[in-house]
């Protein structure tokens, strides 16, 4: 578990946050990322696709 988390893993919440970790390291559930990529230079447009009905899920900006 990451450093500095203890605090939140406390209580209900803290049932519920390790569970959700659980099921992410076994691979049950995975983040959903918009197959739309970008460089850099395109940022305004990802962005612009991001607040679009045709997004899914969340943009990645390539840096490289």
């Amino acid at each position: 578990m990451a450093t500095g988390m203890s605090n939140a893993c406390n209580g209900a919440e803290g049932a519920i946050l390790r569970e959700i970790a659980t099921l992410a390291e076994t691979g049950k559930v995975r983040p959903l990322i918009d197959p739309a990529r970008s460089g850099l230079e395109q940022r305004s447009d990802t962005f612009r696709h991001l607040e679009s009905d045709k997004a899914l899920g969340r943009g990645v900006v390539d840096l490289m």
